[in-house]
């Protein structure tokens, strides 16, 4: 069906996924389940493609709190936000505390945040600054930077990083977490847990794991191994020297693109409950070795 009728078949997913947003009991799940569907009648319906992509980045950013928060005057937002428990993340009164004070970095590096988290990775740094209402403990080979519930109320926290000398692993958990910047070095291990993440920029690492109820990728990750765990995913993602790719969410829809060539095989794991999404790798690449299950995955040569 989905070959002679496509058309027909993309507008049944899009019902599916309509469906499926009414029913399911997660707020989060059913914003980003909508927004897979907008974006799918945007490429059913080229003429008004642009209006379609436009109606899902403003319905994904401001659900999962990525911008700033003064964009979310609705009742109807701040409705939902309380009664999910959410609330600090959607109050318009949101304010940003920049950093101002240097703290010496060491090779592991763990931030424990609540509410909202800004991180900017500088490539021409050592250190790491932070706001001075923030925690600092360290140990011989870790720092960990922490917040106190009580301070922490309607608060967005910008941190920059220093990744000149790189880092042996990096863990991050928060709420909502805004990432861009460039890395230097490669850090070694990276893993990001939080509600909902913006991820650009260009980032090096040797493995990464992220697990959070929504995403979206509009960057390049330098990595061997990447994998992605999410209720939803909308991707705009430039991968580089990744051998396995792995991405398991309810709902995924956008594009993943493949910028260096390779020898051999490697892998690419996707898993859903619906959505569509574009690979895209160079025309003189080796094999690309799918797995895919729930979600419709379209291969390109460029």
């Amino acid at each position: 069906m989905q070959k002679r009728y496509p058309i027909t078949f993309k507008i049944l997913l899009v019902f599916f996924l309509s469906l499926m947003a009414l029913v399911v009991p997660y707020y989060s799940l059913k914003i980003v389940l909508s927004v897979i569907a907008i974006v799918l009648l945007g490429l059913t319906f080229p003429r008004f493609g642009v209006f379609f992509v436009v109606l899902a980045i403003v319905f994904i950013v401001l659900p999962f709190g990525v911008l700033n928060s003064s964009f979310l005057p609705f009742s109807f937002m701040k409705y939902y936000a309380q009664r999910y428990g959410i609330s600090s993340i959607f109050k318009s009164k949101t304010a940003k505390v920049y950093p101002n004070k240097y703290i010496k970095s060491a090779s592991n590096v763990d931030l424990n945040i609540m509410n909202g988290l800004e991180i900017v990775f500088d490539p021409t740094s050592t250190e790491i600054e932070i706001p001075s209402v923030l925690a600092v403990k360290r140990s011989e080979k870790k720092v960990e930077i922490s917040s106190s519930q009580g301070i922490l109320m309607n608060k967005n926290y910008v941190i920059d990083i220093g990744t000149k000398n790189g880092y042996d692993s990096v863990h991050i958990q928060s709420d909502g977490l805004f990432l861009k910047g460039e890395v230097g070095k490669k850090i070694k291990f990276f893993n990001v847990n939080c509600d909902g993440i913006y991820l650009s920029g260009n980032l090096k690492f040797d493995t990464v794991r992220v697990d959070c109820d929504g995403a979206y990728l509009d960057g390049g990750i330098d990595a061997k191994s990447v994998e992605i765990n999410a209720d939803g995913v909308f991707a705009h993602l430039m991968l580089k020297s990744t051998k396995e790719f792995s991405l398991n969410a309810s709902g995924i829809a956008g594009d993943i693109t493949y910028e260096d060539k390779w020898r051999g095989i490697r892998t690419l794991l996707i898993k859903g409950d619906g959505g569509y999404i574009t690979v895209k790798i160079p025309q003189l690449a080796g094999e690309l070795e799918r797995e895919t299950e729930g979600v419709l995955v379209k291969v390109i040569r460029y």
